[in-house]
C-alpha cells in the first residue's frame, strides 16, 4: 500500500479558524507569562524597596535572624535548599506571589 505525500489534507474554513484563535491565544498566554516577573521586596541592613526580579527567579526570601534581615529573589529550588542551613540560625520563608515577602 502506497501512500500519496504530494495530497494535501483539506481543513475545513471554520476549523482553520478555530485552530488559529487557539494558537494565537497560547502566544499570547506565552509572552505574557514570560514577561511577567514576580515582585518581591528586597531588604538588606535596614534599607528596603520593591523590586522586580529576574524572570529566572521565581520566588520570594524572607530570612530573618536576630542580627539581621535578609529579603529578595531566589529560585524555589534554592530557597527551599536554603531552609536546611537556615533553621538554627533564623527563620527562612519561601513564597511565589508578588510583594509575599513584606512581613
Amino acid at each position: 500500500m502506497a501512500i500519496n505525500l504530494s495530497e494535501q489534507v483539506h481543513i475545513p474554513w471554520e476549523s482553520q479558524e478555530h485552530t488559529m484563535k487557539i494558537a494565537v491565544l497560547l502566544t499570547v498566554a506565552l509572552a505574557f507569562s514570560y514577561a511577567s516577573a514576580i515582585k518581591c521586596i528586597y531588604f538588606k541592613h535596614g534599607s528596603s524597596l520593591q523590586t522586580e526580579c529576574k524572570p529566572e527567579l521565581d520566588t520570594c526570601v524572607s530570612y530573618v535572624t536576630v542580627l539581621d534581615t535578609f529579603k529578595g529573589c531566589s529560585t524555589y529550588d534554592e530557597c527551599q535548599s536554603m531552609k536546611k542551613f537556615a533553621e538554627n540560625i533564623g527563620t527562612l520563608t519561601c513564597c511565589r506571589t508578588d510583594l509575599c515577602n513584606m512581613y
